[in-house]
């Protein structure tokens, strides 16, 4: 469902009720709204004539504290059933949940003390009055400061919807976060913030040649045709091999979002950039020397080899990706492209990961780059594009590299469902 609120345009999930705003997440949005208000009227003194001297105190002293009243007023005396009936409240709580609020008011500070110098240098003998109003903003940026550290504006307020195959496993262990297994043969940094987890299961070595062995008689290209399978592994010619090992793996990576409250896009986000910054990149002939069959010129690895290798390119990188998010409770796709590589003046052929927007708190369409997914009938989906395959950076959902954008062709898109049966 998208909604308008004075020209802005926002996308609420199917289904999606949000939690009510509290008086104190009202008197910080309002209270923003007030800073604005009087940062402008500081700015019209500034450029505007000048006032009569009987009127200075009226005009530059009485209005902004009028303003800050008000929006205090507002904050604690709008019933919630009217803030119901407009976009106003969706609007707020998108604000909410997406983290645009956060530090806001640093900006509006900084605004009111460069017009406030502007406006003592313009007005010199309405000093006392301009350091009244400035006074008064500055009063508001530091209620507002105190109010929003004890508010969580980037936290959805709901729970992090559970997978149906993971509601009945506990997902925390003596009160704290499920980290990677002990016989893991890696464990990978998972980072939310500056706050380092750690997340890896345990791949045996016969499981492993099993997955090899399926893919090299495939060579390697098994993920072009049956994606399903390589990401689900609940079909041949995989039939739950290490299956369960990749259930472990999610079980680790959902307890993390869980526990730190993180949002549905936030914690797709913290999915793709622990790709992107804990997965080697390099060319499938490079990596698959010691193979048996190798090395091969393309070899889409299975999430539990590229967990094992710490290397792939952006087949293997894609498919992790992909397998992670489907197994937490996102609808996700394979995406296949081509793109005019400048450096080498080629035309490339590449993959990446797309994140459907169905159930997702985000802006319009047009602030993210995202394809839409034509199936059957009235099957069309909206994926945001992931990048996983980047170098010394991280990119969020809905970012395509700048360099190659304007030549970007997509040729292919898999949609991959989340999974839900054990």
């Amino acid at each position: 469902m998208i909604g308008n609120w004075w020209g802005f345009r926002i996308r609420l999930p199917q289904g999606y009720v949000a939690s009510p705003l509290t008086k104190a997440e009202l008197l910080a949005f309002f209270g923003n709204i007030s800073a604005w208000l009087q940062c402008a009227w500081l700015t019209w003194l500034v450029l505007g004539p000048a006032p009569h001297p009987d009127r200075v105190f009226r005009h530059e002293v009485m209005t902004p504290v009028l303003i800050a009243s008000a929006a205090i007023a507002m904050a604690l005396l709008i019933p919630a059933s009217l803030m119901e009936r407009t976009w106003a409240a969706a609007r707020f709580v998108y604000a909410r949940e997406s983290g645009q609020i956060r530090r806001i008011d640093h900006i509006i500070l900084v605004l009111t003390v460069v017009a406030g110098g502007v406006a003592l240098w313009k007005r010199p003998l309405h000093w006392p009055a301009i350091v009244t109003l400035l006074g008064t903003v500055i009063a508001v940026e530091i209620v507002l400061a105190f109010v929003q550290e004890r508010l969580v504006f980037d936290t959805r307020h709901e729970p992090l919807p559970v997978p149906g195959w993971l509601s009945q496993i506990d997902v925390t262990e003596d009160g704290g976060i499920v980290q990677g297994e002990p016989g893991a043969q890696k464990q990978y940094p998972f980072r939310v913030g500056e706050v380092l987890h750690h997340i890896g299961v345990a791949i045996g070595e016969e499981l492993l040649a099993s997955l090899r062995e399926i893919n090299a008689r495939f060579q390697g290209r098994l993920f072009h045709d049956q994606a399903l399978a390589v990401i689900l592994a609940d079909r041949d010619p995989v039939l739950r091999i290490g299956k369960d090992e990749v259930l472990r793996l999610a079980a680790q990576v959902f307890a993390i979002g869980k526990q730190t409250t993180m949002t549905r896009f936030a914690l797709a986000n913290a999915v793709l950039t622990f790709v992107q910054e804990q997965i080697r990149y390099a060319f499938d002939e490079e990596s698959t020397t010691s193979f048996a069959g190798g090395p091969f010129p393309e070899y889409g690895r299975f999430a539990l080899e590229t967990m094992n290798d710490g290397v792939g390119d952006c087949d293997c990188t894609a498919i992790l990706t992909a397998t992670l998010l489907s197994h937490i409770g996102f609808d996700t796709a394979l995406i296949f492209l081509s793109f005019h590589d400048p450096e080498t003046n080629e035309i490339c052929h590449h993959a990446a990961v797309g994140l459907s927007t169905a159930d997702l708190f985000v802006a319009a369409e047009q602030a993210f780059d995202a394809f839409t997914f034509e199936g059957r009938g009235n099957d069309r989906r909206r994926y945001l594009y992931g990048e996983t395959a980047v170098e010394g950076t991280t990119l969020a959902f809905g970012s395509v590299p700048a360099e190659w954008k304007s030549t970007l062709d997509i040729y292919k898109i898999v949609a991959i469902p989340r999974w839900t049966t054990a």
